[in-house]
């Protein structure tokens, strides 16, 4: 039996008056209205986020401002890839953090990542500054990082949001916890431009080769979580921008699955994908995404891996993340089948603590 993909056409609340989940589903733009004091369950639950993860294949910057209730702050990490996995000298470019402890309510994040909007948080030297016009998504970060220590950063970078970008919106409930949620927005196939410096070398981006994901999350969530993340995107060889959504593990989605092909800014909407990777070297052998129907038949042949873990005791994250090469076709809603040959992509495991 083929899963249900419900989907959303219309202005829709998140939460009824009891605060439980009103209609879950899917839907292409932000459709779904989010009101932060509806939420009835422990305040602590809530979770906000904007991610932005860019690369040019060499270069990862991974951009994060959010307020998890136990704390607010903004955390930045920046990779060379072409030095080894994680970890390997020369590796680490920057990575700092931005923390404000027990924000519960005090800090809120925005309603829409479709709407113009303004997100920044600041501590001593550090900055980090998200800025959206309705075009443009402008992304600055400015500080000394914390590894390698006492290097200085300054990057500046354009995310371009094609006219009619269409993204994947999805909202997940908790079985037996109605009052519990996962939604996020997931916007791809936006080229990068701008320039990262740090310490005495300035880079700059080519944006036919640097394309950004965000992953805007609004949910409130148990304490311990775990879930799967695919996604991708860039040029294919008929010049059009291609881009993936692959998540699973979180909530109840018998409503709706969390992916997606986006193929010339349009999204195209598939059933679920079953992803099988070798659990002992993930970072060493291909991954496979084949969805339900074919509509995803492809292969990730791993370049990065760039797992780790953070644990500080109540709090942790713990996450397998592998980079690589995807090949194969997406079959869009009109049944055309396309051929995708040595995008850029990633997966990634993660189990939370929050």
């Amino acid at each position: 039996m083929k899963q249900l993909q419900h989907e959303i056409t219309k202005p829709t609340p998140v939460l009824d008056e009891k605060g439980h989940v009103f209609e879950p589903g899917y839907c292409k733009d932000m459709l779904y209205q989010y009101d932060h004091d509806k939420i009835s369950a422990n305040k602590f639950r809530s979770k906000e986020w904007d991610f932005y993860q860019i690369s040019d294949g060499r270069y990862l910057i991974q951009l994060t401002i959010a307020n998890i209730s136990m704390g607010d702050g903004a955390v930045l990490n920046v990779l060379d890839m072409s030095k080894g996995q994680y970890g390997a000298p020369g590796c680490q470019l920057a990575w700092s953090i931005i923390p404000h402890l027990l924000t519960t309510n005090r800090y809120r994040m925005p309603t829409s990542a479709r709407e113009p909007s303004v997100v920044e948080r600041k501590f001593g030297p550090g900055s980090m500054k998200f800025e959206f016009d309705g075009k443009t998504r402008h992304l600055t970060a400015r500080g000394i990082s914390m590894n390698p220590a006492g290097v200085k950063y300054d990057i500046d970078l354009k995310l371009e949001v094609m006219d009619g970008l269409e993204g994947l919106v999805t909202l997940l409930p908790y079985d037996n916890m109605k009052d519990h949620f996962f939604m996020t927005d997931k916007i791809d196939s936006m080229p990068v431009s701008g320039t990262m410096k740090i310490g005495n070398q300035t880079i700059t981006f080519d944006p036919k080769k640097a394309i950004g994901v965000l992953d805007w999350g609004r949910v409130v969530a148990p304490y311990r979580t775990t879930w799967y993340w695919a996604n991708g995107g860039g040029y294919l060889k008929d010049g059009k921008l291609f881009g993936m959504e692959i998540t699973y593990g979180i909530g109840n989605d018998i409503n709706a699955t969390e992916t997606a092909v986006f193929y010339d800014g349009k999204c195209h909407k598939v059933g679920p994908v079953a992803v099988t990777f070798d659990p002992i070297k993930p970072g060493e052998n291909p991954w496979y995404f084949k969805e339900e129907t074919g509509r995803i038949d492809l292969r990730m042949d791993p370049y990065f891996d760039n797992s780790s873990v953070l644990d500080l005791g109540v709090m942790g994250m713990n996450t397998v993340q592998i980079h690589g090469k995807l090949n194969g076709t997406v079959t869009l809603d009109d049944g055309t089948k396309v051929e995708v040959s040595d995008v850029d992509g990633f997966c990634e495991y993660c189990r939370n603590k929050w």
